[in-house]
């Protein structure tokens, strides 16, 4: 049985284990997640909000002065 189909160059990989497909794709969302800009801004953001595993609330409204 072929699992795969080859068009004008471009091959289409066609996965018979569907949770195994869904593996792969969840891999890949979070692969691209991880590379982004928006990912790398949260990460910093979430370093001056959290210390020894706490949550600084009074860090988190001075960040948004519209709700204090």
């Amino acid at each position: 049985m072929k699992n795969y189909r080859e068009q004008e160059g471009n091959v289409t990989v066609a996965i018979a284990n569907r949770i195994f497909e869904t593996k792969m794709y969840d891999w890949f969302l979070a692969d691209m997640a991880i590379d982004s800009d928006m990912y790398r801004a949260a990460s910093m953001d979430k370093n001056q909000f959290i210390v020894s595993e706490m949550l600084q609330m009074n860090r988190v409204m001075e960040k948004f002065p519209f709700f204090s």
